[in-house]
């Protein structure tokens, strides 16, 4: 607060000077004589030596007579002007100082709308060390899943749960069944339980070693996002990093990794993810038309020049493309990462009703194929319209 006072009390110094400065400069101007008392001094002064030189002969008669009567006229002239009284010009005066004034409420006003009264200066380095202060001190993936409240039972199929019961069995008895582990996976994201879920697909990144894609790291991600509530843990930063690191274009973690960095007081790093995730991303991804529409603020907050590129599609034009995946999955069916698109994409724009119906087709369409069912309802989840 301190800080904020000397700042206010220096600017109004400095203000206060410069007008000072500009006043009696302007003062010191009105109190000179008038320049027609010293022309009438110099033109007396030439009358006297024309006369000294003509007595010498250094002047003809008649060149001396002429001098004479020419500076004769000029000193009649100083003479009427030097006889009219000075009358201070107070325009200049108070324009200059109306001129002050409009300048210094300016700042003021600039200041009011651009700074932050009363907060003290954050530099680059200060803020970037906040900023790892804040992600260091992000709950683990554990502590996050613990902290979340036991959410309602989803009523399951006897004979269902009865086979989800002997998957975990099986899986318990054979960690290295690299398909089993995967079922499991996708089954218990299926049935809400996100920290099983993740924890099967860490066995499943683990199996699979060098032939892991970035989607099993996204995917990962996806669940430990979900099992903690929205937030993303280090460990889920981690599984993002790793699918870039795969694959640079990946649409999905560029998003998440954007949206981390935002989340921690990165604008900066948070730009560059968002950036290239609009450069990647499909036309119809569920998220590119809230990305594009915010990344003119990101940009602001990041410092960077931007401006969007002219092909950027609008919101209508994001409609279409989502009208057009659902007429085609209407008539010609779609594999089920299509059906979990249409569906978050409805979510998106705000048509629950809609993505409520097209979970409820895609139940039948995929009622005997359960991996793609369990896709396809996680998207339902994530759009809450899921039973």
């Amino acid at each position: 607060m301190a800080a904020g006072l000397a700042f206010w009390v220096a600017a109004g110094a400095m203000a206060a000077a410069v007008l000072a400065a500009l006043w009696l400069g302007l003062r010191r101007g009105r109190d000179v004589g008038p320049a027609a008392a010293f022309d009438r001094d110099v033109y007396a002064r030439q009358l006297g030596e024309i006369a000294r030189e003509a007595a010498r002969g250094v002047i003809p008669a008649d060149e001396a007579e002429r001098m004479r009567a020419e500076v004769g006229r000029r000193l009649l002239a100083a003479d009427r002007a030097a006889a009219v009284p000075v009358v201070a010009a107070r325009g200049p005066v108070a324009a200059a100082v109306a001129l002050v004034v409009l300048a210094c409420g300016g700042a003021v006003a600039g200041y009011l709308w651009l700074g932050a009264p009363g907060y003290d200066d954050v530099p680059r380095g200060n803020r970037i060390a906040e900023s790892d202060r804040i992600r260091a001190e992000r709950p683990s993936q554990d502590a996050a899943e613990a902290a979340q409240l036991p959410g309602v039972p989803a009523e399951i199929d006897p004979e269902f749960k009865v086979l989800m019961e002997t998957l975990r069995t099986k899986m318990a008895e054979r960690p290295d069944d690299l398909r089993g582990q995967r079922l499991l996976a996708e089954n218990e994201a299926a049935l809400g339980n996100f920290a099983a879920a993740r924890r099967a697909q860490e066995q499943v990144i683990r199996l699979q070693g060098d032939a892991t894609v970035a989607a099993d790291h996204v995917q990962l991600a996806r669940w430990m996002i979900a099992a903690a509530g929205g937030a993303i843990s280090p460990q889920a930063e981690a599984a993002l990093g790793d699918a870039l690191r795969l694959d640079r274009n990946d649409a999905e973690a560029l998003f998440l990794m954007g949206l981390s960095a935002l989340r921690t007081g990165r604008p900066d790093l948070g730009f560059g993810f968002w950036r290239r995730f609009t450069e990647v991303a499909p036309a119809d991804h569920p998220w590119l038309a809230q990305v594009q529409a915010d990344l003119g603020t990101v940009a602001a907050a990041a410092g960077a020049d931007w401006t969007p590129a002219p092909d950027v599609p609008d919101a209508d034009a994001i409609r279409g493309m989502v009208e057009g995946l659902a007429e085609r999955l209407a008539a010609e069916g779609g594999t089920a990462e299509e059906w979990a698109q249409l569906v978050r994409a409805l979510g998106v724009l705000g048509e629950t009703d809609r993505a409520r119906a097209i979970w409820t087709e895609a139940q039948g369409v995929f009622a005997d194929r359960p991996d793609d069912l369990a896709l396809v309802k996680a998207a339902a989840e994530g759009a809450g319209v899921a039973e």
